[in-house]
């Protein structure tokens, strides 16, 4: 409540702006409720999650340091945000998207598709630009060694430690709109 009259200033700025707005952080899944409360009931939301494996070996890469006291920090990171992010969408389900980014960057016209049906007719899907920078597609097979076919290895790996996130991310892609399509 005390961030209410700054969150009420920064939407009140980015309403004079054209085109659609977000935040582009995994970490903001807390904030849902937040900007919920604040948008008009209109808004739509786009959620997005990638497979556990991916982003805790990218979290492990960009930052390591308190991954080395606490190796189950980035799967309890990942579950965390990833649960608030289901159950957004299961108490929103008519004015959210659950995606899965690995087949965002996968099959782009797919997602623009999706978005093209779900959201509101004013809004041009057709001149939204790339969804994925070809950095951000390097990234992704840099924290997966360079070896897409590890990803069985991983969750195997994960499945077998941390059995909870195995079953998040399989709920995760039953409520998917755009669940990924390839075998994982």
């Amino acid at each position: 409540e005390r961030h209410r009259e700054e969150g009420l200033s920064l939407l009140g700025e980015r309403r004079t702006a054209t085109g659609c707005w977000g935040l582009h952080d995994p970490l903001a899944a807390p904030l849902l409720e937040f900007w919920e409360q604040l948008l008009a009931p209109t808004a739509r939301f786009v959620l997005v999650y990638r497979a556990p494996w991916s982003c805790i070996a990218a979290l492990i890469r960009l930052r390591p340091e308190p991954f080395r006291a606490r190796a189950d920090y980035a799967v309890r990171l990942w579950c965390h945000h990833n649960r608030r992010l289901l159950d957004f969408h299961g108490r929103q389900p008519g004015r959210c998207l659950l995606v899965n980014g690995d087949e965002v960057r996968a099959d782009q016209a797919a997602f623009v598709a999706l978005l093209a049906d779900r959201l509101p007719s004013d809004f041009d899907c057709a001149d939204q630009g790339t969804v994925a920078s070809s950095n951000e597609l390097a990234s992704l097979r840099h924290a997966l060694g360079e070896h897409a076919d590890a990803e069985p290895v991983l969750r195997a790996m994960l499945a077998r430690v941390w059995p909870d996130c195995d079953e998040l991310y399989v709920s995760l892609e039953q409520a998917a709109e755009l669940p990924r399509r390839q075998a994982t």
